[in-house]
């Protein structure tokens, strides 16, 4: 479980140095993704991290991952 924490905390990082410096314009727009925006595709991963990071428990209650990163303009849905 620390590796996949580890890695999942990994990407966070990753992603998060790729959009840091988006404008508003740039999360509104369009993905080959049936066109959802960048906006929505990263609402989307932060939505289900968070729901994997919640899910993950042992006997004892959930193991802690860190927290689900929001991007700046996301919402929590």
């Amino acid at each position: 479980m620390k590796a996949i924490c580890s890695d999942l905390k990994a990407e966070h990082e990753e992603l998060d140095a790729l959009v840091a410096t988006l404008g508003e314009d740039q999360w509104q727009m369009a993905t080959p993704f049936f066109g959802w925006t960048v906006k929505d595709e990263i609402e989307h991963l932060a939505y289900f991290d968070d729901r994997a990071r919640l899910s993950a428990a042992d006997a004892e209650g959930p193991v802690f991952c860190g927290t689900a990163r929001r991007w700046p303009g996301t919402r929590r849905t």
